[in-house]
């Protein structure tokens, strides 16, 4: 799913981008919906757009996410991806990716959420699995790191992510990009908020509640299902 890559400054990047499609700013504003003033800070590298908002500038300038962000190439995006293989008793299995990274619990771990890098792959039998998540094609296994999900989500515990699950609603417990780190909280998406906002709260009282713009959050999936050891 992620990796923690070193990249060229994203003000580099997009002027390249815009240099490429042969596109002005205030061009660029007018598509994605924005004023000419906040793409100027975005080429001077004063600020910089995350979440929904990255993705349409990426698209209006015909560029893959992954090279606004300074990388040569995008890998390939989550989706229906998931191998099965067939054990001696013809039973199908599966074979999940677990990703290189852990999932913030308490603070939130730098990495590039648009690249996806397999440490493990496990082996689990599908029978199994489809008896608890309707939808076996599209899970990763992650690390937690921290403990602001603890007692439910323990640092070190390893969780299975459903990628295909993006909008908290009704409210669970995802891993997502919030602007600052790739993290583990329970989202809630928050009624009448202009713009739409979703509030991020851990297990551990000890932690405070926060909110982020929806367009801020990258959601890489829903956590359906936890290892535990005893």
């Amino acid at each position: 799913m992620l990796a923690v890559i070193e990249s060229m400054p994203f003000a580099e990047a997009i002027t390249r981008a815009l240099h490429a499609a042969e596109m002005d700013q205030s061009a660029l504003a007018r598509l994605v919906g924005v004023s000419s003033q906040a793409v100027n800070q975005w080429c001077r590298g004063e600020t910089q757009p995350r979440g929904k908002r990255l993705e349409k500038i990426a698209q209006v300038l015909g560029v893959p996410v992954a090279s606004l962000l300074g990388h040569d190439a995008e890998p390939p995006r989550p989706g229906n991806n998931s191998e099965v293989i067939s054990s001696k008793d013809g039973i199908a299995d599966l074979i999940i990716k677990e990703v290189d990274i852990a999932a913030g619990a308490g603070n939130p771990t730098y990495a590039d959420p648009y690249n996806e890098v397999t440490a493990e792959k496990w082996v689990i039998p599908r029978k199994f699995l489809s008896s608890f998540v309707k939808d076996t094609e599209n899970l990763r296994i992650i690390s937690v790191s921290g403990e602001s999900m603890s007692p439910e989500y323990k640092h070190g515990d390893k969780v299975l992510v459903d990628i295909s699950h993006k909008t908290p609603s009704p409210p669970g417990v995802y891993v997502v990009w919030d602007g600052y780190g790739v993290v583990i909280k329970r989202l809630e998406a928050l009624a009448g908020k202009n713009p739409p906002s979703i509030r991020l709260s851990s297990a551990n009282t000890l932690y405070a509640d926060y909110e982020c713009s929806a367009e801020d959050l990258i959601v890489f999936g829903k956590v359906v299902g936890r290892w535990d050891w005893i």
